[in-house]
């Protein structure tokens, strides 16, 4: 069987980042660990494979995507964006999904790592990113962060302003006079799922409206759960008037609820999603959401990432994508 970089790196004792920073001569690697590098790969005859025109100091023209679940409408118009863009520019693009595992994610980076990919795209989750410090410290290979930031990592990043798109939501609430506003959010404690929860804390504090903890409900993001959350809130003493989704698919699993329960929408519950993908102008009651430019955050990313490979020394890039309200039939003035 054919030797790899993973290969190499166990026999040496080190990190792949090591190994592919002695094979593409970057970065400071100590002459008694190269030494050990180079009689590893000796020994296991290891050849990179054809990514690896970088061994010759060219690109590969081979770039990485890594997602948290490709199944994820938005996820999917971003993944879409990414491979237009870079098409053009000659890249084919490697694409993982760690459907929001963390070692997952690990076993991609590495994955990204061993192919010598000119660089990568990543949705992160979040928690226990040492690997990405790691490599970005050894500035083996670039990365672009996407959806979420990372406190503390100064590298590129292109994200949505969640904080002004729960905010707006949550307004638009307020100003059609509905008071009692309940938030079914995600449990995970994520950068999306915290700056959301801030917007929608923010405006309510502006209209001096108390938070209400009762009326926040953190659960996996899926159907059955945003279906049982909504089916808690209208069994409250005193139930909320409308209803903020973290997200239109549980948008979905709300109406099911409310519709089972006899509580019309927006007759009796205002309904507000979040993304505006596809089918929520289509839904029975057309769905007022929010919507945030996913095609444009994939495009931005994609050029991101080529400006930081043809440039390595050039200064961080952070682009702030913003939101738009839509306003549709499931929301009214109470």
């Amino acid at each position: 069987m054919r030797s790899t970089i993973k290969d190499v790196a166990a026999m040496a004792g080190v990190s792949i980042n090591t190994v592919s920073r002695v094979i593409n001569d970057k970065g400071e690697v100590s002459q008694e660990t190269r030494e050990r590098i180079l009689e590893a790969i000796e020994s296991l005859k290891f050849r990179p494979n054809s990514f690896a025109r970088s061994l010759q100091g060219k690109k590969t023209h081979f770039m990485g995507q890594i997602v948290t679940d490709c199944t994820n409408p938005t996820n999917a118009q971003q993944i879409r964006a990414v491979q237009n863009i870079t098409a053009t520019q000659g890249y084919s693009v490697m694409l993982v999904d760690t459907s929001e595992q963390h070692e997952r994610e690990l076993a991609a980076v590495e994955l990204m790592v061993e192919k010598f990919v000119d660089g990568f795209i990543i949705t992160p989750l979040q928690f226990d990113n040492a690997h990405l410090f790691q490599l970005h410290q050894e500035g083996t290979v670039p990365f672009v962060l996407t959806n979420r930031a990372i406190e503390g990592l100064e590298v590129d990043a292109v994200l949505h302003d969640n904080f002004k798109g729960a905010y707006e939501a949550t307004r638009h609430l307020i100003e059609t006079n509905h008071t009692r506003i309940a938030y079914i959010t995600s449990r995970r404690q994520v950068w999306t799922v915290n700056e959301r929860l801030a917007g929608y804390r923010a405006a309510l504090a502006e209209a001096k409206i108390d938070y209400d903890e009762e009326l926040v409900i953190q659960i996996n993001l899926d159907l059955e759960s945003s279906y049982e959350a909504t089916k808690h809130l209208l069994k409250l003493s005193r139930r909320p008037t409308a209803i903020f989704c973290y997200n239109d698919h549980m948008a979905v699993g709300a109406i099911k609820a409310l519709k089972e329960a006899g509580v019309s929408v927006p007759g009796e519950m205002a309904l507000v999603g979040y993304d505006d993908i596809l089918y929520a102008q289509y839904l029975e009651v057309p769905l007022t959401t929010v919507r945030q430019p996913t095609k444009e955050l994939g495009e931005a990313a994609a050029e991101v990432l080529l400006r930081r490979i043809a440039n390595r020394k050039a200064p961080v890039e952070r682009v702030i994508l913003q939101p738009s309200l839509i306003v549709r039939a499931s929301s009214r003035p109470v």
